[in-house]
């Protein structure tokens, strides 16, 4: 499968729950080059402020 469109997301884990990010950027074609390609060895890097 190729997909065209990657998305990510980030959750801080904690015993009341798990909580995402609010505000992080999801879009994962942001920080690499889509679409992505079965097979290909790819990696994105995301920062994300705490």
């Amino acid at each position: 499968v190729d997909p065209e469109n990657v998305t990510g997301k980030v959750y801080w884990v904690s015993q009341a729950g798990d909580f995402p990010f609010v505000g992080m950027n999801t879009d994962d074609c942001t920080f690499t080059t889509c679409p992505i390609r079965a097979g290909n060895r790819q990696t994105y890097v995301c920062q994300v402020n705490i």
